[in-house]
């Protein structure tokens, strides 16, 4: 294997992690809370975060925004191509 198709895996499963994270919280999570009332909603956002918010968290949250920039360099030096151009584009949205 090559740099570019090691920074390139890599790069998508950091991203591909945090997409399922999203798509958990707003589809299972959100939902469930939408029903308590203010102060539930409070305690309950509350509690979640000191669950959630750990190193491993930390971890998964910021890799992608280090791993697609990094992926994105190492594929231009290779070769600018199509992978390249949606790298970058990936990039910036994150």
């Amino acid at each position: 294997m090559n740099l570019e198709l090691i920074s390139l895996f890599v790069a998508t499963m950091t991203t591909g992690l945090m997409a399922v994270i999203f798509f958990t919280w707003t589809n299972a999570v959100t939902p469930g809370i939408d029903k308590l009332t203010d102060r539930e909603y409070l305690s309950a956002l509350q509690a979640m975060n000191r669950v959630i918010l750990n190193p491993t968290f930390y971890l998964l949250f910021f890799c992608p925004g280090i791993t697609l920039p990094l992926a994105t360099v190492v594929n231009y030096y290779a070769e600018p191509s199509f992978v390249f151009t949606v790298l970058l584009v990936a990039s910036v949205i994150y």
